[in-house]
């Protein structure tokens, strides 16, 4: 199990349902005040399969191998909305409900929203922002620019581990919104996993691996992590196989026990591939530094994913590369890498995503 202890907030409750009544998704003014909503054109999403908000990252029809499976699709890992504004201030007003918050984690982290400023391929972070109470749903906070009149891109990464219900941004009624300039260096790429690609232990939500990925390479990621939950069921791989993607990247090994992921892990590889024949594919080991499980059984795991590789590698598969999570952290840094038992803080993150860009700027094709 990823966690044995998660605090449940914000259910859906007398402050979320006078709040959600507030505001539609359109634009709309108030006191002196334009806002944005999801639905409106300058208001650009990314990291997200369908609309936004979303009740679920992916759409996946059949029963999940475990139940908690769809409390932890719903939550608004990975996703980002992007804007442009000339306004010295802009009010960020969000509503959350399905939050939990994961022992190794703050509330900022968990719930928060983090804010960046983008120039051109650069990002400059800016603020990350949080319910002010556990019994509150509600995060409002106000940004502020000191170079007045200039034209601000400005870019918020979701809460991992809270469903978002209801966004809006806004700026005086003398000030101007656009549409962001942002054009990706090529197609997604697809992040699928544990607790680890979601995003547990990150210090904030923009943080977890696949958003810090997505900067690097100038990409728009996809967060597929489900904390306790990922056991590469074959629905989830045709899901994924089915998506014009630009690379994905399986991480699955922590949850899923030995039997199961020998059971599974060639099937779930290789229909990712059947429905899609050139897409880069990662294959990602865990990173137990013996600590979430022996050496003996962590080289026997490593094997099973070496399996899979070798077999699509001998039939011809030139888009498939393997990376050991013992090797991008190893064991001699694991009293600087670790928040717990299994799971890698913050510079453990850091080394797993600076692996995976190298790993996949020599594979991205498109």
């Amino acid at each position: 199990r990823d966690m044995d202890v998660l605090k449940n907030i914000a259910k859906v409750s007398r402050a979320l349902r006078a709040s959600t009544g507030r505001f539609s998704q359109r634009e709309s003014s108030r006191g002196g005040f334009q806002y944005l909503g999801c639905s409106d054109s300058r208001l650009l999403v990314g990291g997200c399969l369908g609309e936004f908000p979303c009740k679920q990252r992916l759409a996946v029809e059949g029963k999940m191998h475990c139940d908690q499976f769809q409390s932890y699709n719903q939550h608004s890992a990975g996703i980002w909305v992007e804007f442009a504004t000339d306004s010295k201030f802009v009010d960020l007003e969000v509503i959350i409900d399905a939050g939990i918050i994961p022992d190794n984690m703050s509330v900022n982290a968990a719930l928060g929203i983090d804010v960046y400023v983008r120039e051109g391929r650069t990002f400059r972070w800016m603020s990350v922002h949080a319910p002010k109470s556990l019994s509150s749903p509600y995060i409002r906070t106000r940004l502020s620019f000191a170079d007045s009149h200039e034209r601000h891109v400005v870019r918020v990464y979701m809460p991992l581990y809270a469903r978002v219900r209801r966004l809006h941004v806004g700026v005086p009624d003398t000030a101007s919104f656009f549409a962001p300039d942002f054009t990706a260096d090529g197609k997604p790429v697809l992040f699928y996993g544990s607790s680890i690609t979601q995003g547990c232990a990150a210090a904030r939500p923009a943080l977890c691996v696949p958003s810090l990925v997505g900067r690097c390479l100038n990409r728009e990621t996809i967060n597929l992590g489900f904390s306790s939950s990922a056991f590469g069921e074959t629905e989830i791989a045709r899901a994924i196989g089915e998506l014009d993607l630009g690379g994905v990247v399986i991480e699955y090994d922590h949850n899923a026990d030995l039997a199961h992921l020998r059971d599974t892990h060639e099937t779930f590889v290789k229909t990712i591939r059947e429905c899609n024949t050139t897409v880069p594919i990662v294959l990602l080991s865990r990173a137990s530094a013996g600590l979430s499980c022996s050496r003996e059984e962590a080289a026997e795991r490593l094997g099973v994913i070496e399996k899979t590789y070798r077999l699509l590698v001998s039939e011809g598969d030139t888009h498939i590369s393997l990376l050991s999570g013992d090797e991008v952290i190893p064991e001699d840094m694991r009293d600087c890498s670790f928040a717990d038992d299994r799971h890698p803080n913050q510079k453990g993150l850091d080394l797993i995503a600076e692996a995976l860009v190298t790993a996949l700027e020599g594979m991205l094709h498109d």
